[in-house]
């Protein structure tokens, strides 16, 4: 074997063919940023996000910044299978999809419960998580029959994603908790996706038994503490696979088109909550 033979077998075994092939999926309809960096501050160290996809800012909500992201981690595995358990879904999006989101709102009372504009976001909002009847509470990696790698030596890939999603997003908007842009109200919304490329099962258990089936598309749920919240939030992860990523990201496009009416309609609503806030504060500081 050569030596760019060689190369190409060890890049093959990376992510990095993958994270290039979606962020070209996302081109030109998203603006693209790859290993966004972050501090990881459970292990009190810098990290790397694979992809970041911003919306262009819809001039016409001005002052209102609506600030649209998804957030990709690409994962390859070809001895490996991904199982996820299954329960039926009964969406409730005060609590599942909180740690997604930030408004200018919280920021100004630094607290994540304030629910008059979110009532707005996410509750108006016909996400593409509502047409879910299914939702992925636990999971496994499995080994496959006849490949070599230990799963004893094995990284659990779900779970490093998941975190790695979830951190990013509650670091992120901590840091926006931080900042101060007096002449823009901002409305954040995160998209968290894991794009993999390998065989991917759904699990559902009825009674004693266990029935497979292939997944090209599994919502999973998690939750995260913040600094600005008082009890966890919850995110709802994507993990899609490679193959129907392109289908996925059109899904989310409606989404951003449907937050955008939304705000558009709402525009002197929440314009209004969130000058209150800011004259009620300027009052106490009087």
């Amino acid at each position: 074997m050569n030596q760019i033979d060689f190369l190409r077998e060890q890049i093959e075994k990376t992510g990095y063919p993958l994270e290039i092939e979606i962020s070209s999926i996302l081109d030109p309809k998203w603006e693209v940023i790859n290993t966004e960096s972050y501090f990881d501050v459970d292990e009190k160290k810098m990290r790397d996000i694979d992809i970041r996809a911003d919306k262009p800012i819809v001039q016409e909500l001005m002052p209102l910044l609506l600030d649209v992201k998804l957030i990709v981690e690409c994962k390859r595995d070809r001895d490996f299978a991904w199982v996820f358990f299954t329960r039926p879904l009964i969406f409730d999006w005060l609590e599942d999809i909180n740690g997604q989101y930030l408004d200018e709102l919280q920021v100004l009372t630094k607290s994540s419960e304030t629910t008059q504009i979110k009532d707005i976001i996410l509750g108006k909002t016909p996400y593409h998580y509502r047409d879910m009847n299914k939702i992925a509470v636990c999971y496994e990696e499995f080994h496959l029959q006849g490949k070599k790698n230990s799963f004893a030596q094995k990284k659990k890939e779900i779970f490093e994603a998941q975190n790695q999603l979830k951190k990013y997003i509650s670091y992120t908007n901590e840091q926006e908790m931080k900042a101060q842009y007096p002449d823009l109200y901002r409305l954040i919304m995160y998209f968290p996706c894991i794009v993999f490329d390998g065989q991917m099962f759904e699990a559902i258990v009825e009674g004693t038994k266990i029935r497979l089936k292939r997944a090209n598309h599994i919502l999973l749920t998690t939750q995260n503490r913040t600094s600005y919240s008082n009890w966890e939030q919850g995110f709802l992860i994507d993990v899609v696979q490679k193959t129907y990523f392109e289908k996925y990201q059109r899904k989310v496009n409606r989404d951003f088109l449907s937050l955008r009416k939304i705000v558009k309609k709402n525009k002197r609503k929440i314009e209004g909550e969130i000058e209150r806030t800011l004259s009620l504060i300027k009052t106490k500081m009087v």
